[in-house]
């Protein structure tokens, strides 16, 4: 995304799960589509699905007509809609948090995921940009380099997404859907980060992906995760598990209302 501003001006951003994006002034749009400055792979979102437009110290949102509309904190939007500090806006199945900050304060620009530290209290290793540990919450934390200096950079970000997939199953034993969900989305939002930076995630590793989304699809009886990890192996140029083709094909039977619009 473009990071021209006004001298002087109030500057805003959003926050999506481990990055943020700072929002210039004119037009963002985000869709599905490749055309849009916010692209979400997601079947329930359109090709345009909405704009937040910033005028002077104003940003509003949009809906630019999409199927399955906006929401800010859990309202649907009629028309255009002034956004405030801390709106958290739902496209999707995805959300964004909407936040003001200084022209003069530092940005964290957009990057890839992936620096690994290890939870003070419990020795958990998790991604440094949850903030803290998804095992118990505490937010100190120890550099891995402190600990081995074995791992590289590009290890540390693939150890990232296995990681993500044991915490994940250690909910999905316990029927947290809540806490599955959460954790496939910091996944997604890995190997998302992964496939715009040029990191390659091997189909060995993709498999356990494969597996998980179908379980999560089947407990929420809902096949976005199936798509998604579908649309994913295709992008990344990985052949797709017939288990994820299986139920790709059988979500699709069952939910037409999802096609591409």
């Amino acid at each position: 995304m473009s990071a021209i501003q006004y001298a002087g001006a109030t500057r805003f951003r959003l926050r999506f799960m481990l990055q943020e994006f700072e929002l210039a002034p004119g037009d963002t749009l985000i869709g599905r589509s490749d055309e849009c400055n916010i692209t979400l792979f997601d079947p329930l979102i359109s090709r345009k699905h909405a704009r937040i437009q910033v005028v002077g110290n104003q940003a509003v949102l949009e809906d630019l007509g999409s199927r399955n509309g906006c929401r800010v904190n859990d309202v649907p939007i009629k028309g255009p809609h002034t956004l405030s500090a801390g709106d958290r806006i739902r496209i999707g199945k995805h959300e964004f948090v909407f936040g003001e900050f200084a022209a003069s304060q530092p940005v964290k620009r957009d990057r890839a995921t992936g620096s690994l530290v290890f939870c003070a209290s419990c020795d958990s290793p998790y991604p440094d940009e949850m903030g803290m540990c998804p095992n118990c919450g505490s937010q100190q934390s120890l550099d891995e380099d402190t600990r081995s200096g074995v791992m590289n950079e590009a290890g540390k970000q693939v150890w990232v997404i296995d990681l993500l997939l044991e915490l994940f199953q250690k909910a999905i034993g316990a029927q947290r859907s809540e806490d599955a969900e959460r954790i496939m989305r910091q996944t997604m939002s890995a190997l998302e980060s992964h496939l715009k930076n040029g990191i390659l995630v091997d189909a060995a590793r993709l498999a356990p992906v494969a597996t998980a989304v179908i379980q999560l699809s089947a407990l929420q009886r809902d096949g976005f995760w199936v798509r998604w990890a579908a649309d994913y192996h295709e992008r990344a140029g990985v052949c797709i598990p017939q288990s994820l083709v299986e139920a790709h094909a059988r979500w699709d039977n069952e939910d037409p209302t999802t096609a591409q619009q």
